[in-house]
């Protein structure tokens, strides 16, 4: 990655960049100078440089009634840094705004059965994230889970999610493929979690929870990751059954 891109990343235009990176390399510039360099016509060179010292990278001196332009340190950076860390902060602040008064929202009357269909990485992660809301603390929950490389891509997410499972003291009996023993420890360690091995194949996965059951694909083979999220107590003691029958078969 060039430095041109880092600053880019950091807020800054090409075109700014680029001022800003020569006038580091020869020091104090007239404008024409910083034009036959870059290549820059004159009256785009002066946009630039204002939006430069709006940003607190580049000052300027008059001498002989005329500007003379030059960088600040690249210490001066921290401060594009700071102005997007504010920005986050504010958005932060809209968000958790935004997310109490959705929770507060008057809800209309559930029906006997509900589901839920999601689509895309971003939208398994959406689900689990949902799901965090959803789990009854002091429950407990039963999850088959697929082949390693089905899973292996998203393991740092489902280990946070894991984490909120744990706080809440959700118990989860999973059942992993046979060579997944080492992932089946990690979340031994964060608590609540109890596994036996099987010899897996299978590429999707379902989870059994006290309100609710989920089944998904996140495989590689497949273009389009999916899941659902189901709300039906006739298909959470049916998959239970099926839970508990793989489980006999299941190895400590």
């Amino acid at each position: 990655m060039e430095i041109v891109n880092y600053l880019e990343a950091l807020g800054l235009t090409i075109p700014e960049a680029q001022i800003y990176l020569e006038l580091l390399k020869i020091g104090e510039s007239r404008t024409g100078k910083l034009c036959n360099n870059l290549d820059i016509p004159n009256s785009h060179v002066y946009r630039q440089l204002d939006s430069l010292i709006k940003k607190g990278l580049v000052t300027y001196k008059i001498a002989n009634n005329v500007k003379i332009f030059s960088a600040n340190s690249p210490e001066s950076l921290s401060l594009l840094y700071q102005k997007k860390r504010d920005e986050l902060k504010s958005q932060e602040k809209i968000l958790e705004k935004a997310m109490s008064t959705l929770r507060e929202s008057p809800k209309t009357k559930e029906t006997i059965a509900d589901y839920k269909y999601f689509e895309g990485v971003n939208g398994i992660k959406a689900m689990w994230l949902e799901i965090n809301d959803l789990l009854i603390p002091k429950s407990e929950a039963f999850y088959y889970a697929g082949i390693v490389e089905s899973w292996k891509a998203l393991e740092p997410f489902y280990l946070e999610h894991h984490k909120i499972k744990s706080k809440k003291r959700v118990m989860l009996n999973m059942i992993l493929p046979k060579d997944a023993r080492s992932a089946g420890e990690v979340r031994k360690k964060l608590g609540y979690f109890n596994y036996r091995l099987l010899d897996i194949k299978n590429e999707g996965e379902f989870g059994v929870y006290e309100n609710f059951i989920v089944i998904q694909n996140t495989s590689k083979k497949e273009k389009i990751p999916r899941a659902f999220l189901i709300k039906d107590q006739i298909f959470i003691v049916t998959f239970r059954e099926i839970f508990n029958r793989m489980w006999e078969m299941s190895k400590k």
